[in-house]
């Protein structure tokens, strides 16, 4: 289960961007999590509250979640698109050979102190 690690990390950059800010509660964070990251996001929020409630400067801090989609770039045309299947081709010229951009990214987008 990779989300306890991920959770600790995710808290423990937190909490030193509050530290560097002088900061004593975190009020809440934001995390951007792709669709094919191979998060399981109710797992990392099960395992973010039980961590945070024994700790003061984080107890009450809120989490938020955006799932970010999956978008690709066509080799031939450099179109990019969503789509819900790795396996789709382009929508414009039809080509298979693409790159994922994005929806496998995990990261802290926001935090509020």
């Amino acid at each position: 289960m990779h989300e306890l690690s991920i959770a600790w990390s995710i808290i423990d950059e937190a909490k030193k961007i509050a530290s560097h800010n002088n900061a004593s509660i975190l009020q809440s964070i934001e995390v951007d999590v792709g669709q094919i990251s191979g998060i399981d996001i109710d797992s990392l929020k099960f395992i973010l509250r039980n961590i945070s409630r024994d700790d003061n400067t984080i107890k009450d801090c809120i989490y938020k979640f955006n799932i970010i989609n999956v978008t690709k770039r066509c080799s031939r045309c450099n179109n990019e698109y969503q789509v819900s299947r790795l396996s789709e081709i382009c929508n414009i010229c039809g080509c298979t050979d693409s790159t994922v951009i994005s929806g496998n990214e995990l990261r802290i987008a926001s935090i509020e102190i």
